[in-house]
C-alpha cells in the first residue's frame, strides 16, 4: 500500500515550449517600451493615452518610422546599406508636385501620392541599376546616388531648399493624417502588404534564400539581380509614401544637401536592428513592428520624463552599439556563459568529491 504519491512534473511538448519562448522574447521589448511611457508620463504629469497633440504626434511618428524601416530593411537585411533612400523619397515627392500644374484639381492629393510612388519606384530602380551595373559596394553607390538626387531636387526648387505645400494639400489632409483611425488603417494595410510580400511570395522566398545562402540560391535558379532590383523598387515606393506623409505633416518638402538626407537612414537604425533581433523569434514584419513600437514609446517616455534631446540621442547611439554587438556576438556570448556554468558545475562536483574523501579519511 502506497502511503504517498509522487507528483510527476507535467509534460510540456517542445513545440509549446518553443512557442512560449518566442512569444516572451517578441513581447519583451514592447512591454519595456510601455513601461517607460507609463513611468515617464506619471513622473512628468502627462496623460498616458489621450487625443492630445502629443498623442497624435507619437502615433504619426510611430507609423512614419515603421514605413521608413520597411523601406530601409528591404535592402539592409540583404547586406546592402542604402544611404540614398532619403533622397529618393524627397526627389520623388518634388517631381510629383512639380509634374502636376493644377494644385486645385479634384483628387489632387491622391494623384500626388500615386505619382510620388511611381517616381519612387523609378528612382529606386535607377539606384538599383547603378548598383548592379557598377558592381561596387552598395554603400559607395548609395552615397554617390544620394548626392546626385539631392542636387537634382535642389535644382528643381530653384535653390530654395524646400517645396511649400501649405496652400495646396496640407490644409485639407492635415486633419486626416492626424486622425488615429485613418493612420492605423494605413499602417495595417502596409504591414499586411509587406507580410504577404516578404513571407508568402516567391520574391520573399527568393530573398530569404539569397540571404541565408547566396551561392546555393543562385545555383538552384534564384535570379539575384532581379531580386535586388525588386528590392530597390519596393524600397523607393515605401520611402515615397513616408516622405509624402511627413511633407503633409510639415506642410512642405524639405531638401537637404551634402548627404543630409542620409539622416533618414541613420535615425532609424535602432528600431531596424532591434526589429531584426525580435524577428529571430517571430518574423521580419512582426519584428519591425515591435521594434518601432518599443523604440517610439521608449523615446516618448524619456521626453515626458524631461530628458533633453541630446541625451536621448546619446542613449540611442549606445543602445544601437549594444544591440549590434549582441547580434554579431550573441552565439559567442551564449557559448561563453554555458562554458562558465559547466566549469562551475564541474568544479563544484570535484570539491564535493574531495570533501567526501577527506571525511572518510
Amino acid at each position: 500500500m502506497k502511503l504517498f504519491t509522487i507528483n510527476k512534473p507535467k509534460y510540456i511538448s517542445p513545440t509549446i515550449k518553443k512557442k512560449g519562448k518566442n512569444l516572451f522574447w517578441t513581447l519583451l521589448f514592447p512591454l519595456i517600451g510601455v513601461l517607460f511611457l507609463v513611468t515617464g508620463s506619471l513622473a512628468g504629469g502627462y496623460p498616458i493615452i489621450g487625443n492630445s497633440i502629443t498623442y497624435n504626434s507619437v502615433l504619426i511618428t510611430m507609423i512614419t518610422v515603421l514605413i521608413a524601416c520597411f523601406a530601409l530593411n528591404t535592402n539592409l537585411n540583404s547586406g546592402r546599406m542604402d544611404f540614398s533612400l532619403g533622397s529618393v523619397g524627397i526627389l520623388a515627392c518634388v517631381l510629383a508636385f512639380k509634374t502636376l500644374p493644377d494644385k486645385t484639381m479634384d483628387g489632387f492629393a491622391i494623384i500626388y501620392l500615386l505619382l510620388a510612388v511611381v517616381y519612387g519606384i523609378l528612382l529606386g530602380t535607377i539606384s538599383g541599376l547603378i548598383f548592379v551595373t557598377l558592381k561596387i559596394p552598395a554603400i559607395v553607390v548609395s552615397l554617390g546616388v544620394c548626392l546626385i538626387f539631392e542636387g537634382f531636387a535642389y535644382v528643381l526648387t530653384d535653390g530654395k531648399g524646400s517645396v511649400d505645400q501649405s496652400g495646396a494639400i496640407a490644409p485639407s489632409l492635415y486633419p486626416l493624417i492626424t486622425n488615429p483611425w485613418f493612420m492605423l488603417i494605413i499602417v495595417v494595410g502596409i504591414s499586411f502588404f509587406m507580410l504577404l510580400t516578404l513571407k508568402y511570395s516567391k520574391f520573399g522566398h527568393d530573398k530569404l534564400s539569397i540571404l541565408f545562402g547566396q551561392k546555393v540560391a543562385v545555383d538552384t535558379g534564384v535570379k539575384e539581380i532581379k531580386n535586388a532590383m525588386i528590392c530597390y523598387a519596393l524600397a523607393g515606393a515605401l520611402i515615397a509614401v513616408y516622405t509624402y506623409i511627413i511633407s503633409i505633416y510639415q506642410a512642405k518638402v524639405t531638401i537637404s544637401t551634402n548627404l543630409g538626407t542620409a539622416m533618414t537612414v541613420l535615425q532609424n537604425f535602432l528600431p531596424i536592428f532591434l526589429g531584426g533581433l525580435i524577428a529571430k523569434h517571430s518574423n521580419e514584419v512582426i519584428g519591425l513592428i515591435c521594434g518601432v513600437f518599443s523604440v517610439t514609446l521608449f523615446k516618448e517616455g524619456l521626453i515626458r520624463f524631461g530628458v533633453d534631446s541630446s541625451t536621448i540621442s546619446l542613449i540611442t547611439s549606445l543602445l544601437i552599439f549594444v544591440v549590434l554587438t549582441y547580434m554579431v556576438n550573441w552565439t559567442n556570448w551564449v557559448r561563453a556563459i554555458k562554458n562558465k556554468i559547466t566549469n562551475y558545475k564541474l568544479s563544484y562536483i570535484k570539491k564535493t568529491k574531495n570533501l567526501k574523501e577527506e571525511e572518510k579519511e
